[in-house]
């Protein structure tokens, strides 16, 4: 699985040849290909942190701005492309297998299957409060597991249900 286009950072370090099952990103618009980012076939969490971008999808285009959050489930996609200058965006993929696995998995599907258009994706402004705890949260990831040599695996999953939640 590539679920990002570019090198991204693994959470969990694989001791075999299975798929990488969670990862994270920052992206800025220097970061992005010039036909756009194009997330497909994993669980996306996109925070935009700075500027804006913009999502084209089964619905139409939007404007993506600091605070908003994206939504991806694997049969849902997007294109994101047009980003100003400063835009920033801090990204956690999580490969489908995996995501199936976490106990706060299910309800958060079962929420996105309940969304009309099941072909587009979510779009949020969470309110100051949970956007700082998501912003924490997501931090988590990018400090990076290399210091966690026991547990690895265990304290992703952990992760990803607080996430979630």
């Amino acid at each position: 699985m590539q679920p990002l286009p570019l090198p991204a950072e693994s959470a969990v370090q694989q001791q075999d040849n299975t798929p990488e099952e969670v990862f994270y990103r920052e992206f800025s618009a220097s970061d992005l290909p010039p036909e756009g980012l194009n997330p497909e076939r994993e669980f996306f969490f996109g925070m935009v942190e700075n500027g804006t971008i913009q999502e084209t999808d089964t619905a139409g285009e939007h404007c993506l701005a600091g605070g908003d959050l994206l939504i991806l489930s694997p049969s849902r996609s997007c294109r994101l492309h047009g980003a100003s200058s400063d835009f920033r965006m801090s990204v956690i993929a999580l490969h489908p297998d995996f995501f199936d696995t976490l106990p706060d998995g299910q309800p958060m599907y079962g929420q996105l299957i309940r969304r009309p258009d099941t072909a587009a994706p979510l779009l949020l402004h969470p309110a100051p409060t949970l956007w700082r705890h998501l912003r924490q949260t997501a931090a988590l990831y990018a400090d990076g597991m290399r210091p966690f040599e026991n547990c690895r695996r265990g304290i992703i999953r952990h992760w990803c249900g607080l996430f979630l939640l």
